[in-house]
C-alpha cells in the first residue's frame, strides 16, 4: 500500500494535489492514507469481514487503487477532530472542493466508504475556475503557500503534462500577487 502521490494517474494527480491545496486553503487538513494497493492487498482487504476477521472495508477486488490508481483514501488530519469525523458538515466540504476538481464521492453516491474519493474521468480540472472563483476569499500567505506546494510538486514530478498545468497555474498566482 501507498500513500505517494506519485502512485496516481497523472492527470488525477494534478487533481488531487489542487484538491489537497484548495483543502488547506479552507483549513479542512485533509491527508491521504491510501493511493495505491497491489492485487494481493485488494484481495486481502476484501476478505475482511469475510473469511478474516475485522469489519468489512471493501466492497470490490477490482479497485480503483490498482495501478493506474484513480483513488484516494482520507483521513482528517486535525488533531482535534476524529480520524474519520461524525461531523456531516466536514465531510460535506470535503466533498464540494472534490467535486469542484471532478474528483467523486462514493458516499455521496452509494452511501459507502465514505473517505474514498476517485476521479471523474475525460474532464479538465477546473483549477483555474476554482481560484478566480475563490479569490476574493484566498489572502496572500495562502497564494504563497499554494504557489510554494505547486512548486515543489513540479520539482518531484518527471511528467511534462502536469508540469505544463502547474507552471501556468503558478503563473496565474504570480499574476494575482501582483495586482
Amino acid at each position: 500500500m501507498s500513500r505517494s502521490l506519485d502512485e496516481l494517474e497523472p492527470r488525477f494527480r494534478f487533481k488531487v494535489t489542487a484538491f489537497l491545496a484548495d483543502t488547506r486553503i479552507k483549513e479542512l487538513w485533509v491527508a491521504i492514507s491510501c493511493t495505491w494497493r497491489t492485487q494481493d492487498e485488494q484481495d486481502a482487504l476484501y476478505e475482511q469481514g469475510r473469511s478474516t476477521p475485522g469489519a468489512i472495508v471493501t466492497w470490490t477486488r477490482d479497485s480503483e487503487h490498482l495501478i493506474p490508481s484513480t483513488a484516494i483514501d482520507i483521513f482528517c488530519a486535525d488533531t482535534k477532530l476524529w480520524l474519520y469525523p461524525k461531523d456531516h458538515k466536514w465531510w460535506q466540504e470535503v466533498y464540494d472542493i472534490a467535486r469542484v476538481f471532478w474528483i467523486k464521492s462514493l458516499y455521496q453516491t452509494f452511501k459507502v466508504d465514505r473517505p474514498h474519493l476517485s476521479d471523474i474521468r475525460h474532464r479538465p480540472p477546473q483549477t483555474y475556475i476554482n481560484l478566480n472563483k475563490n479569490m476574493d476569499q484566498i489572502n496572500k500567505s495562502q497564494l504563497e503557500a499554494l504557489l510554494a506546494l505547486n512548486s515543489a510538486t513540479y520539482h518531484l514530478t518527471d511528467d511534462s503534462e502536469l508540469q505544463d498545468q502547474l507552471h501556468k497555474m503558478n503563473d496565474y498566482i504570480r499574476w494575482k500577487l501582483a495586482k
